[in-house]
């Protein structure tokens, strides 16, 4: 009945996958009513927050995440996915 998150975020990559490198920056939005609750250990985190905690996760090429990305601020990003979808 709730949201759960909501606002602009700023994250950073925390391994190399198909969206960039260790540590490089990306920005979006939460807009969401639900959390995790239980987590399989396997699971990496897909990204890093600003003060270390966790989020989204990454299995192979599978990406999951509540930050909903804008690629506005960094041609860079959009330039790399365009590639990405070429190679499919």
């Amino acid at each position: 009945n709730r949201l759960s998150r909501l606002g602009y975020r700023k994250v950073n990559l925390r391994n190399d996958c198909c969206l960039g490198a260790s540590g490089q920056t990306f920005y979006g939005h939460e807009f969401h009513y639900s959390d995790i609750v239980e987590r399989d250990n396997g699971l990496e985190h897909l990204y890093a927050f600003e003060d270390g905690r966790g989020e989204g996760c990454i299995k192979g090429n599978a990406l999951g995440s509540y930050i909903h990305l804008h690629f506005s601020r960094s041609v860079e990003h959009l330039t790399r996915m365009h590639k990405l979808l070429r190679m499919i």
